[in-house]
């Protein structure tokens, strides 16, 4: 493998045999080393694959200017989350979390503390990337001699649920606050507080997340009045009612429509609900 850039005594950037460009870590690996020299295998110990030049090139200025243990400590997280979530992240996680632990660390030493106020909504309605949070939380404490709480492993989850779906933090954030207006909308309509332990309640949530998806990607559907829509309003008439007030507040909101399919399958994921609520 030939280096291509340097980075520090422990990273370098390097071109694979496929031509891919890549930052490989290893402990000295970059003392001594120039453009244009090669690596030996031997020496390599983790490959960051990224096919993204621009993202590499941001991690490359950002290794250089943080504590190389914050980044070892990030990438020691990320894996930690590949296994938990056994699926695909966006590469730009090695950089957005990478900085967000960095910066939060140099707020903790200035004394600074940030209250999540999501942090309720985020362990509802994201327990997986939740727990990675917790994870990630009792890591850096561990190894960096902080004291962060739920609140900093609420932070840190929506980036995980940023890389699931690639999308941006502020978009999270939205869909985040658009699905607790909803469920505030149910719980209202109907004076109950809903189990959030459920799998009715879960199956409701995740309804409510793909329709955010669907109005920050700005993404609509057209459908057809049929029988099942037609049954469903007049089986559930209040269901339906409080749908119809979700479908407002979102229009109202985020302008954005729902359609008659959607206001079904939203009518029957609250009558599940509320049937396991009277039970």
């Amino acid at each position: 493998m030939q280096v291509s850039g340097l980075i520090n005594n422990n990273y370098v950037v390097a071109i694979e045999s496929s031509g891919e460009e890549v930052i490989v870590k290893g402990t000295g690996i970059g003392f001594g080393a120039r453009k244009g020299s090669y690596i030996s295998d031997s020496r390599i110990e983790k490959i960051y694959k990224i096919n993204d030049g621009h993202i590499i090139t941001e991690l490359k200025n950002l290794i250089k200017n943080i504590p190389e243990d914050r980044f070892s400590t990030c990438s020691e997280i990320v894996d930690y989350a590949k296994k938990k979530l056994g699926i695909g992240l966006n590469p730009n996680l090695y950089v957005t979390l990478t900085d967000h632990i960095n910066y939060a660390l140099v707020r903790y030493s200035k004394g600074i503390k940030l209250d999540n106020p999501m942090i309720e909504d985020i362990r509802g309605f994201y327990p997986k990337e939740f727990q990675i949070g917790q994870y990630a939380v009792d890591l850096i404490n561990k190894r960096h001699h902080a004291h962060f709480n739920e609140d900093e492993a609420g932070f840190i989850a929506l980036h995980f649920v940023n890389a699931e779906a690639n999308t941006a933090m502020n978009t999270t954030i939205k869909s985040t606050k658009l699905v607790r207006g909803a469920l505030e909308i149910i719980e209202a309509f109907f004076n109950v507080t809903m189990d959030n332990d459920t799998v009715s309640y879960r199956r409701l949530v995740t309804h409510l997340q793909l329709i955010a998806n669907n109005v920050f990607r700005n993404k609509c559907s057209i459908s057809k009045p049929d029988a099942f829509n037609t049954t469903v309003s007049t089986a559930f008439p209040a269901e339906y009612e409080c749908s119809v007030k979700i479908a407002q507040y979102i229009k109202g909101n985020y302008g954005h429509d729902l359609d008659d399919d959607e206001l079904a399958y939203l009518t029957v994921n609250i009558s599940r609900v509320r049937t396991r609520e009277a039970e």
